[in-house]
C-alpha cells in the first residue's frame, strides 16, 4: 500500500512540475527505496533464515517488483536508476554484501535458492517462482550472490 502511494506521488510530482521538480521527485524515490528495508530484511529473516513462508516472501517481492516497474513507468525528466541515489540498504545477511542496482531482486534470487536447496517448496511453486525471477531478468544475480 505505502509503495502505491509513493508511485502516485511520484506521478503527482512529475504532472505538476516535470521540469523543474525533478529534486522533490529523486526525494520520492528515495523514500520509496528506503521503504524496502523493513520487509526485506523480514524475508531474510522470515524466509532466508528460518526456511519458512516461501510463498509469502514470494509474494511480497512480486509486490515490490511490480511497484517498481510503476515506478519507472512514471514519465519524469530525472532518473529512477537506483543506484543514483545514496540509500544503504545494510541488510543483514553474508551473502548479501554488495547489492546490485536492484537489492530486492538479490534478496528473491536468495530465497529462491535457499528454498531449493532445502527442498521444502513444491515443484510447481517453485518452479512459478524461477519464472518471475526470470521475468524480471533477475537470473543475472545468481552467480554474484553464489560466489
Amino acid at each position: 500500500k505505502e509503495l502505491k502511494q509513493l508511485v502516485k506521488q511520484l506521478n503527482s510530482q512529475v504532472d505538476d512540475d516535470w521540469h523543474d521538480g525533478y529534486e522533490e521527485q529523486g526525494e520520492t524515490i528515495v523514500e520509496w527505496c528506503e521503504y524496502l528495508k523493513k520487509p526485506l530484511q523480514a524475508i531474510i529473516d522470515i524466509g532466508i533464515k528460518k526456511l519458512v513462508g516461501f510463498e509469502q516472501c514470494h509474494n511480497l517481492l512480486k509486490v515490490i517488483e511490480e511497484s517498481h516497474r510503476d515506478l519507472c513507468a512514471c514519465p519524469m525528466r530525472g532518473t529512477v536508476n537506483i543506484t543514483e541515489y545514496d540509500v544503504n540498504y545494510d541488510l543483514s545477511h553474508p551473502k548479501l554484501t554488495d547489492l546490485s542496482q536492484y537489492p530486492w531482486r538479490d534478496v528473491w534470487v536468495l530465497l529462491v535458492m535457499s528454498h531449493a536447496n532445502e527442498g521444502d517448496v513444491p515443484d510447481e511453486v517453485m518452479l512459478q517462482a524461477v519464472k518471475n525471477l526470470q521475468d524480471c531478468d533477475a537470473l543475472g544475480e545468481i552467480e554474484e550472490i553464489e560466489g
